[in-house]
């Protein structure tokens, strides 16, 4: 489920919101104020926050800036009733998700929402420069990115966090590609999964029980981003479909 933090010292405001978006299916936390919002991402996994920018104390940039160092994946729309040019400036430079002008039309920011929770990828690959310009292309491309160094990194992220396709590198330490596989099978885990391997050899290793409806195609490094983006949207669609034959 998608872990939503708002953060507004309007308590009417932000408790209205939360309302809209829990009958939605989302998770939502409030804080009042930076500070507060600060203390809970210090505690807490949050993929989206909307921030009000006229905040008492540290303004929203400010706050948004803090919550990022600790949450460097979550995807943040700042929200404001005033025209602050240069405040909002600065914030579009910062890597803001977006801008939101008060009041909010609701269809517009649950449609947004709708596109955001279909792309949260978790990488799991113990390339430090293979998993940043993977980054770069999946963030280009509206996704959430989230990453992992080894296969046990991304098992406890899957355990705490909403992902919505794995890309998991066959040869890892700690877990291997396969093992964490399979665990995560055993975890109850359906999620759509995309193996990476730069060594043609290894993808003999995925024996049957590895081909299951959820396991898409495994990707030879190095790979054409628009191949893994194409992929991604027939996970999605395919998945979808499933669900909704269910």
């Amino acid at each position: 489920m998608i872990h939503i933090l708002i953060v507004d010292d309007d308590f009417d405001f932000a408790d209205s919101l939360a309302m809209v978006l829990e009958s939605k299916g989302y998770r939502t936390t409030i804080a009042n104020s930076g500070e507060k919002a600060i203390a809970l991402s210090d505690r807490h996994h949050f993929d989206v926050a909307f921030i009000d920018v006229q905040l008492n104390g540290m303004n929203g940039l400010e706050s948004y800036l803090e919550i990022r160092r600790r949450l460097p994946a979550v995807k943040t729309f700042l929200m404001t009733g005033y025209s602050i040019e240069h405040l909002l400036l600065q914030a579009a430079r910062e890597g803001v998700t977006d801008i939101l002008r008060k009041p909010l039309d609701m269809n517009a920011l649950l449609n947004r929402l709708e596109n955001l929770s279909s792309g949260i990828i978790l990488i799991a690959d113990d390339d430090p420069d293979f998993l940043q310009s993977l980054e770069n292309v999946l963030k280009r491309n509206g996704k959430i990115v989230i990453s992992a160094s080894n296969g046990q990194q991304a098992l406890d992220k899957l355990r705490t966090q909403h992902v919505d396709l794995l890309l998991l590198d066959l040869r890892m330490p700690v877990l291997d590609g396969i093992e964490t596989y399979q665990k995560l099978r055993k975890e109850g885990f359906t999620l759509p999964v995309i193996m990476t391997t730069a060594y043609s050899i290894e993808a003999d290793r995925l024996n049957d029980e590895t081909q299951d409806i959820w396991f898409r195609q495994i990707l030879h490094k190095p790979f054409n981003p628009e191949k893994l983006l194409q992929l991604i949207e027939e996970a999605k669609e395919r998945q979808e479909s499933e669900e909704r034959s269910q």
